[in-house]
């Protein structure tokens, strides 16, 4: 049985989103990419492209989309169009991973460092949490 986010376990299809465009404003760094374009274009560009949050326009070689791997900080940025993947309104979402019942808890991060808060939680490592019966996987189910 395949696990998924509740989230996106209603929404198995990939939905066309808007893009949000603000003018004279860009995030700084988090390029993936660049590609020639004009700023209608770059939305487009932007959902094909894995990894891709937003992108910022300029005039630079007739147009370029520089796609970017955050959404911010977002800064004051000149004669540049800045774009987020937006919703369509629709609650459109597409799925992105999948996880078996024995890999579920493969794409948790598991902090066993020093505890950063001082004391006000314990933090331990998949191991450990195994073995505490804080996570688990029984017959294919979390």
């Amino acid at each position: 049985m395949k696990l998924t986010f509740l989230v996106l376990l209603s929404c198995l299809f990939a939905v066309s989103f808007a893009c949000n465009l603000q003018s004279n404003k860009d995030i700084d760094g988090h390029d993936l990419s660049n590609q020639p374009g004009q700023v209608n274009d770059c939305c487009g560009i932007c959902q094909s492209t894995s990894g891709c949050k937003a992108f910022s326009w300029t005039s630079y070689n007739g147009g370029t989309c520089w796609l970017k791997s955050s959404t911010g900080p977002i800064k004051d940025g000149g004669d540049v169009t800045l774009g987020t993947l937006g919703g369509d309104g629709g609650g459109g979402y597409s799925l992105r991973k999948t996880y078996e019942g024995n890999n579920f808890f493969d794409g948790f991060y598991f902090w066993n460092y020093n505890d950063p808060t001082h004391g006000c939680v314990r933090y331990v490592d998949k191991g450990t949490a195994q073995s505490m019966g804080l996570i688990g996987v029984e017959n294919g189910k979390v």
